[in-house]
């Protein structure tokens, strides 16, 4: 398993694409059932930190034939963290093959950390999400009302 952290919405839609080219080359299928994925979380009442039901949400896959592939999300995670599992072990030659192509694609763009062995990923304190003040209102909490009464310059307020 591997660990990345996509900075922005950007990331998020760079790291999907690069994945759906990876199956186009690999002659595998792409799934995206991120919004499923949230349907059901929401279906269900999930709440609580990293659980994304309320939007961000990732669930994506590559599969083969002959399953192999991978999955990757951030359910669990900061909002722009990404954990990958692939589906087979790295001594298999056709899946190390797989995994070593998407960790170097990925590695062209982010830093991408491995997961240590028997450990899951946890959230990054480093990969929190920037964009979080665009979405936040601003503090409107020292604007005047509309029954406010401008001082004109010089006049005392």
């Amino acid at each position: 398993m591997v660990q990345l952290c996509l900075n922005d919405e950007e990331g998020v839609a760079a790291f999907k694409q690069i994945l759906q080219d990876i199956a186009i080359e690999q002659g595998m299928r792409y799934m995206d059932g991120s919004g499923e994925a949230m349907r059901g979380l929401r279906a269900v009442n999930a709440t609580g930190e990293h659980m994304h039901s309320s939007g961000g949400l990732v669930h994506v896959a590559i599969e083969g034939d002959d399953g192999l592939g991978l999955s990757a999300g951030n359910l669990g995670l900061n909002l722009y963290d990404m954990a990958i599992g692939f589906s087979h072990e790295p001594s298999d030659e056709v899946a190390s093959h797989l995994s070593d192509l998407v960790v170097a694609k990925l590695k062209e763009r982010w830093a991408v950390k491995t997961v240590p062995a028997g450990k899951g990923a946890f959230p990054d304190p480093a990969c929190l999400p920037t964009a979080l003040e665009a979405s936040t209102p601003p503090n409107n909490h020292m604007q005047r009302s509309g029954n406010d009464k401008v001082p004109a310059a010089g006049e005392r307020p």
